[in-house]
């Protein structure tokens, strides 16, 4: 048979912390010196006094390890020549006299080759069609004077506004003539307007020639 009877319900435990004003005056005394410490150090760190402790150590770190690589790496001098791989003097020699072979030989056939060249008729055409250009330059003659003062005067004159003028000594039948001219053209259109110019700013109506004149 069972008992109705049930047990009874077991109390919730309370606990419950006292302090007395001894463990009181402690625990406060060592929150001050914990605080007291916080301060310290972040005056200490403020002020560069851990930074400057690690860099200190992480230098003598280094040179530490820098000079236990030197004791542990054998020194190679160097001022040593480098190794060149061994070969045969009499067969070097020749490889430099076939090099000198070819380099006379290529010189002999250039210079060969150019002088054919500058027979070939193409050239001889070119050449004279230079010359033809060369003699085909024009220039403006202005005035011509028995005495070289009045050339030299005009011609000062001329470069004072800018115009590219000189003056040409010739001699005919037996005297000399100062021709004052003005510019250089390389056709008689280039030259033709520059006369226009001549004439229409000074008023001077020169002609046309050639520069071999």
């Amino acid at each position: 048979m069972h008992s109705d009877k049930t047990a009874p319900p077991k109390k919730a435990r309370i606990f419950q912390i006292k302090f007395s004003l001894t463990s009181i005056f402690f625990w406060g005394l060592g929150l001050f010196f914990l605080l007291g410490w916080i301060f310290v150090l972040g005056i200490l760190v403020g002020r560069g006094f851990f930074n400057e402790t690690i860099s200190n150590f992480l230098e003598a770190k280094t040179q530490v390890n820098t000079k236990q690589n030197l004791i542990a790496k054998k020194k190679i001098p160097a001022n040593l020549p480098a190794r060149s791989p061994d070969s045969n003097p009499k067969m070097q020699f020749l490889d430099d006299l076939n090099n000198k072979k070819k380099q006379a030989s290529t010189k002999a056939r250039q210079a060969s080759t150019e002088k054919r060249l500058e027979h070939h008729p193409a050239r001889q055409i070119a050449k004279k069609k230079e010359t033809s250009q060369l003699k085909r330059k024009y220039t403006l003659q202005l005035a011509s004077f028995i005495h070289k003062v009045d050339a030299v005067t005009m011609v000062n004159n001329f470069l004072k506004k800018g115009y590219p003028a000189y003056f040409y000594p010739v001699y005919i039948k037996g005297k000399i003539h100062y021709r004052v001219r003005c510019g250089k053209f390389q056709d008689k259109i280039e030259a033709n307007n520059f006369k226009l110019l001549i004439a229409k700013q000074e008023k001077i109506d020169g002609f046309i020639t050639t520069l071999n004149n």
